[in-house]
């Protein structure tokens, strides 16, 4: 498990949703997302009641359309050509294609 943490270090960025002080981010992203998100919907960990075990997700096309605010975010949020947004075109070749 070390090794495969290793190999994906560089997606970091993506594993939490920027902290609430970047408040602009939230007034312009409407659905945010991240990977830690993305994992406790895919586990049906819901915050407020705890963990059903069960999938939010009724199809791989569904998780796909979920994961793809990460990048969709990253892009929107960010210019064209910065570092996180390289990143994130990096993050969705590993998760869809």
């Amino acid at each position: 498990m070390t090794h495969h943490r290793e190999e994906y270090a560089e997606f970091e960025v993506f594993i939490d949703l920027p902290p609430r002080s970047l408040r602009d981010y939230y007034q312009i992203i409407l659905t945010p997302m991240s990977l830690k998100k993305l994992q406790k919907k895919v586990k049906g960990i819901d915050g407020k009641n705890g963990t059903a075990g069960i999938s939010d997700f009724k199809s791989w096309a569904a998780f796909e359309e979920e994961a793809s605010y990460i990048w969709k975010n990253a892009w929107h949020y960010n210019e064209d050509g910065s570092e996180i947004s390289n990143l994130a075109k990096g993050l969705q070749v590993c998760l869809v294609d």
